[in-house]
């Protein structure tokens, strides 16, 4: 049996026992849009991360720096909006090949610094209002396909 034939929530169920280690703290744990856990008693944290992989989710060749960053914010903006959550912090991890140019690394960042929840989905950044300081505890994350080596 492999993954495919089970699928994601499928295989969530068979690993999901015994990944607590604050299972008193936890409200909602893995397999959710977000996790969801009380930091001090009163307050809730949300944390995802949606990871976006090349050939999967997106293609390299067919979509701007830019906008690659705008969409990895985005969908995990997303989940945190499904689970009522707001907008605060982003935790950033990414996988480079290391045949990618600088510009365009630098436009993924680009594209994550001008997201706003108000903006809307165009292909220039220009017209995406900044800061970072307005998001939630979020880690967009985004990865390319392994380079092949002969």
């Amino acid at each position: 049996m492999g993954l495919k034939d089970i699928g994601e929530f499928g295989f969530i169920q068979r690993i999901r026992h015994g990944c607590l280690t604050r299972p008193e703290a936890v409200i909602r744990g893995i397999g959710d849009d977000a996790a969801a856990f009380r930091t001090d008693g009163r307050l809730v944290s949300l944390i995802t991360t949606d990871l976006l992989v090349e050939r999967v989710h997106f293609l390299r060749e067919a979509i701007s720096g830019l906008d690659l960053g705008y969409k990895s914010l985005a969908v995990n903006l997303s989940d945190i909006a499904a689970m009522g959550g707001t907008a605060r912090e982003a935790f950033v991890s990414i996988a480079i090949p290391e045949e990618c140019g600088l510009t365009y690394l630098e436009e993924i960042f680009e594209g994550m610094k001008g997201w706003r929840p108000s903006s809307k989905s165009t292909s220039s950044a220009a017209t995406r209002p900044a800061p970072w300081r307005t998001w939630s505890s979020m880690s967009p994350c985004t990865a390319w396909s392994p380079k092949t080596r002969s």
